[in-house]
């Protein structure tokens, strides 16, 4: 019975699921969603049909118990009947169960649907939004451009405005000019009719001062009188003719002058007032544009500050990551330390090594002394002479001298002092060098024959004004560029001395005309931009490094020996008693592995 009831769930589980498979396949879009809401009317199926279906069976199972149920007094061939009875009470209590989990299928399809529908409206509304969106971005570009666009034109307007309040001020200033003009030829008109009226009086009074002389000899000479008074009318008549139709003339031409004057100054200041107005209105219209493009710009500027905070991380991060390259850099710098030590090591094995050669070259003096003097003993000369010979070796070669004793002859030998020293020196250059901006300084010449420039930025530079300044002790070299030399980006720029021997190709190889670089043990390079701003720093300091050692020996005997790299020279005293032949061999045969022995010494090391 428990084997039917599982089996009857799973399969209304499996009659439910079904139809929410085959929705999830209509749209696949928001899948998680869809899981999720799958998930949830599951659980709530498989709820109600097991409260449903533990009704049902409950009932079922009661039937079923009571009918398997055997009553005591019940006659045997009526058991089959009972059997057939039980079968068709189970399928009855099967069928009424099927009933349920239908009603609960069509519920859970239709909360299907609706929560379908549901979705799809969501999904149409999310659609929706974005095509909302995708507009209000265009809008934003469109605003964007019209603001950029608007702002062009208003900074073309202010030049535009400014240039007509210049011109408005010098129309201002040339009004005041003509119409002091005025001023000044209207007092002039004024004095020059002053003067004609005083001079009108004068002649007047002339007039009848002449006229009454004339009266006056008239009345004295009476033959003449008419013909006196006729002249006196006509010339009286001819100057004042003369007089008033020069003051016409004259009042004339000023009045005219005076009137296209002042016609011309009022037609050029109404048509000045006229543009200023036709400005003033664009101007109104454009400050208009613009606190409508302020508010977007008010948008943009909050837009600008979420970047900013953006651009804050970053530099964090940036800053974290210069802290990992110092870091980088310590171990870099204890890694030459490590190396320099290794270097020192390297030097002192070295001087280990010298001060054995110079104690093995001592060795072979020694044994080259044992030998002269026990020739000099036995009295035997290689070359068979008793008055003595020179011998010279070329296979040593010795770094300092061997101070050699006086050779007496006697019959007691003196000591002398042998001193051997071996001195060992290397020198180099400690450059530091820094830059503030694109343009570095990159190499120095420690012979002082050039100076290399490099523009490491992207960006071309023009050296007009820019100087090189090189301190070499107590000298100095200032070389200044020429205002066309310019350094493109990624290039190399080579200031070479005056006797380096170079061409002259600028802008990438310049040679100065009569300068040199100096040097010294201290030597410091600037590059000085037109403000003179110190851009670009090289110095170089020469370290000495050096090595001493010495070797003290003495040797007895009356002979002098001399010892160099070229050969050697081995002088023999007369006076020694001869030795035998077998013993001469013996001492050659000595000398010649001593020798080389010494050989081996030497190329070992």
């Amino acid at each position: 019975m428990e084997n039917c009831l599982g089996k009857t769930a799973l399969s209304a589980t499996y009659w439910y699921r079904a139809p929410i498979f085959q929705s999830s396949a209509v749209r696949p879009t928001f899948s998680g969603l869809r899981e999720v809401v799958n998930d949830v009317m599951a659980r709530n199926a498989l709820l109600e049909e097991r409260r449903y279906g533990t009704v049902a069976n409950n009932g079922k199972c009661g039937v079923v118990a009571n009918m398997t149920r055997a009553p005591r007094g019940l006659p045997r061939h009526l058991w089959g009947y009972r059997s057939k009875l039980h079968y068709y009470f189970y399928i009855r209590a099967i069928l009424r169960g099927g009933g349920v989990r239908v009603q609960i299928l069509v519920r859970c399809t239709e909360r299907l649907d609706k929560k379908t529908k549901d979705l799809l409206l969501l999904e149409r509304s999310f659609s929706i939004a974005q095509s909302e969106r995708d507009d209000l971005n265009k809008k934003c570009n469109q605003l964007r451009h019209e603001r950029d666009k608007l702002s062009a034109n208003l900074r073309d307007l202010e030049l535009e405005h400014e240039k007509l309040l210049k011109l408005l001020e010098e129309k201002t200033n040339r009004l005041n000019e003509e119409t002091i003009l005025r001023v000044e030829l209207e007092n002039t008109v004024t004095t020059l009719k002053e003067d004609l009226e005083f001079k009108r009086n004068m002649y007047e009074q002339t007039l009848k001062e002449s006229t009454t002389r004339r009266l006056i000899e008239i009345s004295e000479v009476d033959a003449g009188v008419a013909d006196y008074e006729a002249r006196l009318k006509i010339d009286l008549q001819e100057t004042r003719q003369l007089y008033e139709q020069q003051m016409e003339e004259n009042r004339k031409e000023m009045e005219e002058l005076f009137r296209q004057q002042l016609k011309d100054m009022n037609l050029d200041s109404i048509r000045d007032a006229d543009v200023a107005n036709i400005r003033l209105e664009e101007l109104h219209q454009m400050r208009t544009r613009m606190e409508s493009a302020n508010k977007i710009i008010a948008d943009l500027e909050a837009q600008n500050a979420s970047l900013s905070a953006r651009m804050r991380d970053l530099e964090q991060t940036l800053e974290m990551e210069r802290i990992a390259h110092a870091e980088d850099k310590t171990v870099l710098i204890r890694e030459i330390d490590s190396l320099r030590s290794k270097l020192a090591e390297n030097m002192r094995e070295f001087q280990e090594l010298l001060n054995v050669k110079v104690s093995l070259d001592a060795e072979i003096s020694t044994y080259r002394s044992l030998l002269k003097n026990e020739e000099h003993r036995l009295n035997i000369s290689p070359g068979g002479s008793s008055s003595g010979s020179a011998i010279r070796s070329s296979q040593f070669q010795q770094q300092t001298p061997i101070r050699r004793g006086t050779p007496q002859r006697g019959a007691k030998r003196k000591r002398t002092t042998l001193e051997e020293s071996a001195s060992l020196s290397e020198s180099n250059y400690r450059v530091s060098s820094k830059a503030t901006g694109d343009i570095e300084i990159i190499e120095v010449c420690s012979e002082g024959k050039f100076v290399k420039l490099h523009n490491k930025g992207n960006k071309e530079i023009v050296l007009s004004g820019w100087q090189i300044h090189r301190v070499a002790g107590e000298e100095e070299t200032i070389f200044k560029f020429h205002r066309s030399v310019k350094m493109e980006p990624d290039v190399t720029i080579t200031v070479w001395s005056s006797d380096a021997g170079q061409t002259h190709e600028p802008p990438t190889n310049i040679v100065m005309k009569s300068q040199r670089w100096f040097v010294a043990d201290n030597m410091t390079t600037t590059l000085i931009n037109s403000s003179a701003e110190e851009v670009a720093r090289s110095e170089r300091e020469r370290q000495q490094l050096s090595s001493m050692s010495s070797h003290l020996r003495e040797t007895s005997g009356g002979f002098a020996s001399t010892s160099r790299f070229e050969g050697e020279d081995i002088f023999h005293q007369k006076g020694d008693p001869p030795a035998g032949k077998d013993e001469t061999c013996r001492l050659m045969t000595l000398k010649t592995s001593l020798c080389v022995k010494v050989e081996d010494n030497i190329a070992v090391l």
